[in-house]
């Protein structure tokens, strides 16, 4: 489906602090690995509803010392 990866480098590109690192599609699935800068493991997540993918991701900002 070239139009559902287009759509998915689009939403990527649109969104400053996520970076689409590999898409690919199968015949059994799709794979999509992100880069999410500053956001760890437990503060992610990813909903599908009908062929929607949503990722969130939260982090806080650092205090500056000084």
């Amino acid at each position: 489906m070239p139009g559902l990866m287009q759509e998915l480098g689009r939403a990527v590109a649109s969104r400053a602090t996520l970076r689409l690192r590999r898409a690919q599609e199968s015949d059994e699935a799709f794979t999509v690995e992100l880069d999410l800068p500053g956001v760890g493991k437990g503060d992610i997540t990813a909903d599908l509803t009908g062929r929607r993918l949503m990722v969130h991701g939260s982090r806080t900002a650092k205090e500056r010392q000084g």
